[in-house]
């Protein structure tokens, strides 16, 4: 649960779904965090690898009686979140307590890619698009494009390319992926967000 994002050109990642739970593993969610004002349940991770550091953060909602579905987000980014209080629930006792929920859970992410000039990379359709044989539109290149696959009539993913001015290249890939939850959670979306973004941008060996 402690990937190096920067190694992976990620900036940031996030996860989110709404979870059926039980009152058993409510319960514990409860006791492993007492719930804020707002009514949630938080998590927390600071870390580093290498020169890198990273911060994380994951909630639960309190379900309402009659419903024991619990709002689910999960984020990654770059930060220097500095040590944590031995007191601040940890994102791993989380884990460890819907490891328990057999069933594979669908689940969405946001994974955000950057690559600076000097990674040169290329892209399924050159950006930016020079635009100049019709000169009465009210543009001259197109810098961005947003991408988006379906399967079976059912959103399977987007993707958004931005180069900049300075060449650098920015690529948003938004998906939903089956998974079980477990330690290895983040580790799958970042596969799975890898095997998208390399279908778009192609990284110079």
């Amino acid at each position: 649960m402690k990937p190096d994002f920067k190694a992976l050109f990620i900036n940031e990642i996030d996860i989110s779904g709404e979870i059926a739970l039980t009152a058993e593993i409510l319960d514990s969610i409860r006791k492993a965090s007492p719930p804020d004002e707002d009514g949630d349940f938080g998590f927390y991770d600071s870390y580093k690898v290498g020169r890198n550091s990273y911060i994380a953060w994951m909630y639960l909602s309190e379900p309402s009686q009659d419903n024991r579905t619990s709002k689910f987000g999960l984020h990654y980014e770059s930060g220097r979140g500095g040590r944590l209080r031995k007191s601040l629930p940890r994102i791993r006792e989380a884990i460890e307590i819907l490891s328990t929920i057999d069933n594979p859970i669908e689940l969405s992410s946001i994974c955000k890619f950057e690559f600076g000039k000097r990674n040169r990379v290329n892209t399924l359709i050159n950006l930016p698009l020079i635009w100049s044989e019709s000169p009465n539109l009210p543009f001259d290149k197109i810098e961005g494009m947003h991408f988006s696959r379906s399967e079976d009539k059912r959103f399977k993913y987007h993707v958004i390319l931005d180069r900049s001015e300075d060449g650098s290249l920015s690529e948003v890939v938004i998906f939903q992926h089956e998974v079980k939850i477990d330690e290895q959670l983040v580790d799958k979306f970042i596969k799975e967000a890898i095997t998208i973004a390399n279908k778009f941008v192609l990284r110079e060996k």
